[in-house]
């Protein structure tokens, strides 16, 4: 089992904002695929401030509701320092506040470009999607297989769970240790999702 990899994940703190409503760009789930979109990356596409949470305006470096890893600006240039030899984009969005007004525009979706097929499918008791049985919809255990994994991947997405995004521990650490806010990071050997 690999220890070596962390799961980026996410987790709600009062007082940050909660973003829901990707808005402006319409072949959403490419994003979670692992496909280039920077080429054909509008101009405008923003996250709205959910209404559920009015409250719950200040900014974080890693913005919590979306299926998206929503980053600051600061996260991606620590990214694209810790892990330059990854295959990443970082995809331009605006944050508009509970009254539909740009509240930044210096975010991005953390988008892997890289898929591996490096989750052991015997230890890991998956269960696949009855509706498209290319994805696993919840594993018991996370296990993935070291001999899959190239040497130097420090972002990546695991294939058949591609929304999953995997962090070198090495990486984790260092973005945990510049004080980021709203950047979370789940161990994979106890990830049963």
């Amino acid at each position: 089992m690999n220890n070596e990899f962390l799961i980026w994940s996410q987790a709600y703190r009062e007082g940050f904002c909660v973003i829901d409503k990707l808005q402006g760009f319409k072949e959403q789930w490419l994003l979670q695929k692992g496909v280039a979109l920077a080429e054909k990356w509008p101009d405008n596409v923003t996250f709205s401030m959910t209404p559920r949470y009015p409250k719950d305006i200040k900014l974080s470096d890693g913005l919590f509701g979306s299926s998206y890893r929503v980053i600051s600006n600061r996260v991606k240039d620590l990214l694209a320092a810790l892990a330059a030899a990854s295959n990443i984009e970082f995809l331009p969005v605006s944050i508009l506040n509970h009254k539909g007004r740009v509240a930044s525009t210096d975010y991005f979706i953390l988008n892997p470009l890289d898929v591996v097929d490096c989750i052991d499918q015997d230890k890991s008791g998956i269960v696949w999607n009855p509706i498209d049985p290319s994805i696993i919809s919840s594993v018991e255990k996370f296990v993935l297989r070291d001999d899959a994994i190239p040497k130097g991947s420090a972002i990546f997405r695991p294939n058949f769970m591609q929304r999953t995004i995997l962090t070198k521990r090495e990486v984790a650490a260092k973005l945990l240790a510049a004080d980021l806010t709203g950047v979370f990071f789940t161990e994979a050997s106890t990830y049963t999702g």
